[in-house]
């Protein structure tokens, strides 16, 4: 049967929406994400913002679930069909999947718009795009756990001096033992592991110290968990079965290690006075914010052209002008357009680079391995904090798992090579 322009360009926009094709046939880049909670929304705007200024090659938004997202990306490329022509990725899956041969490195999209450079994105961002020397992203955001504080909590209970560095510590927390009534906590604690990993980092250890070698039985591990023990045991962090976000949002915690992507969420909650500042810390000395980055990636795929190529290129440089938008969600955008700009002051997440001190203070996850720690961090933290498990045993449990998921991931890679 023969098909009007207008019913095959339908076609085509469903068959992409269904099955995350994209073809050199196509009149439309598949835009893989892994967006799919209220971020998404303004990822969707911003696309829809592009696709208006009428662009030879629309974008499809195609989210989808961070674990389906990542499983897919070998399957696609194994199959060499239905690969996306662009799709954000974390930097900390970066490592993984460049050193599995699957992602080309941003050399195409670069020539094809030479303001895609690293002078124009925040430092740290554009390097945890990085493995060995080459880059492969380019970035989107910044974005981690950082710490919300109930203003009025804070100042009833005499906790603002807590702020006065704007470094807050688990020492500090623990001095609210007893000034508390029983249903009010110093902090929710949803984010467990996000304060494990920036604790150990300020105490100046590091989960994967170099590539390849992960050491979770580490001393700063075993101080950063047993002081959130106490402190479990003195009945200062929420419990483990509650609702940290409506603990905090219903005014029963003076603080709450959430994301920065929560900041929406947060101010959606009528007479909530809250502020931001740095992530928990163990000791003022050397704060780090230790964020994650989304970032541009393409997969390798021999049927994409250089047309393709150069519209996705296009794309990304009009998200790189026009990236404002995204900020509404709580992330921090990288490119240096949008956070130097006083429109991006205005935002409350915007004192992570207001300064060169601050941003020296973020730390990047993209460490080899970071996708294995931060699952064994997850699963592990409550047991351990809730006394289930001791802290050496958990650590140990932990290392372990990491060893064993890694020793399985260099078999898998060697098979695919």
């Amino acid at each position: 049967m023969r098909r009007t322009p207008k019913a095959f360009a339908a076609a085509a926009m469903v068959a992409a929406l269904l099955t995350g094709c994209s073809s050199s046939e196509s009149n439309t880049l598949t835009f893989w994400n892994p967006l799919t909670g209220d971020d998404g929304a303004y990822m969707r705007q911003i696309v829809q913002d592009y696709n208006a200024t009428k662009p030879q090659y629309p974008v499809t938004f195609q989210p989808m679930a961070e674990a389906d997202l990542y499983t897919k990306v070998y399957s696609v490329v194994n199959a060499e069909a239905d690969i996306p022509d662009v799709m954000i990725m974390h930097a900390a899956r970066i490592p993984e999947f460049a050193g599995a041969g699957v992602l080309t490195t941003d050399e195409t999209l670069t020539a094809a718009q030479p303001q895609l450079k690293r002078d124009n994105y925040q430092e740290t961002a554009w390097d945890a795009g990085t493995v060995g020397g080459k880059s492969y992203g380019i970035p989107l955001d910044l974005h981690g756990v950082i710490m919300y504080y109930n203003k009025d909590l804070v100042a009833k209970y005499d906790a603002e001096d807590f702020l006065d560095d704007k470094v807050i510590t688990l020492d500090e927390l623990a001095t609210l033992k007893g000034k508390l009534p029983p249903d009010t906590y110093a902090f929710a604690g949803l984010f467990i592991p996000g304060v494990v990993d920036a604790g150990v980092r300020n105490l100046g250890g590091s989960a994967e110290p170099q590539p390849g070698k992960v050491e979770m039985t580490s001393p700063q591990f075993t101080t950063v968990y047993s002081k959130l023990v106490q402190l479990q045991k003195d009945g200062l962090i929420a419990p483990e079965d509650s609702d940290s976000m409506q603990v905090f949002n219903s005014g029963k915690a003076l603080f709450l290690p959430d994301g920065t992507w929560g900041l929406s969420g947060h101010r959606a909650i009528k007479g909530l006075n809250f502020g931001l500042t740095n992530a928990l810390q163990m000791s003022p000395d050397k704060p780090v914010n230790v964020l994650g980055s989304h970032q541009f990636v393409q997969l390798k795929d021999g049927n994409r052209g250089k047309e393709r190529d150069k519209a996705v290129a296009a794309f990304v440089e009009f998200v790189r002008k026009n990236s404002l938008k995204w900020a509404d969600s709580g992330q921090i955008p990288a490119s240096r357009q949008v956070f130097e700009s006083p429109e991006y002051a205005k935002y409350p997440q915007s004192f992570l680079t207001a300064t060169s001190e601050q941003q020296s203070m973020l730390k990047i996850d993209a460490t080899p391995h970071a996708g294995f720690i931060s699952g064994a961090l997850w699963t592990h933290s409550k047991d351990i904090v809730w006394g289930r498990v001791p802290v050496a045993q958990g650590l140990e449990t932990m290392q372990k798992e990491i060893e064993a998921k890694i020793a399985e991931a260099d078999a898998a890679g060697t098979k695919r090579d």
